[in-house]
């Protein structure tokens, strides 16, 4: 079975509808084109751990996600990850066609870079699943 887990959470993101409303259809996967309106969101694959025992893998997988909101105000930013902690942070069950056993906050940060004028509120979860 593929793992699919990624782009089920981006449905899930597009069928929120607070999230939605704000970011429209602006979700990108690892980098944003330069003409990206705010606000926009970037996901990455931080990294992927499998579960082994002796008969080889069994389908158990641990995936590190980063989510990071581009804003102009800093209230928007903060909106939007709070969003996105309700969609997913504790979240156990099915997202999309991945079988989820346990979402958890690994952190959050946020920053402005002065160059761009742009807030970037960043959150990063560990998710538990099978494949």
């Amino acid at each position: 079975m593929p793992d699919t887990l990624i782009t089920d959470l981006r449905a899930a993101i597009l069928n929120d509808a607070t999230l939605a409303a704000s970011l429209s259809t602006r979700v990108y996967p690892e980098l944003a084109p330069q003409s990206a309106v705010t606000p926009f969101l970037v996901y990455t694959e931080v990294s992927l751990f499998t579960d082994q025992d002796l008969a080889g893998t069994n389908g158990n997988r641990e995936k590190r996600v980063q989510f990071d909101f581009y804003t102009s105000t800093k209230s928007q930013g903060h909106d939007l990850r709070e969003a996105l902690l309700a969609e997913f942070d504790g979240l156990q069950g099915t997202i999309g066609s991945s079988q989820v056993q346990h979402i958890s906050l690994e952190g959050t940060s946020n920053s402005f870079d002065t160059e761009d004028r742009l807030y970037r509120y960043q959150v990063e979860f560990i998710i538990h699943y099978i494949i």
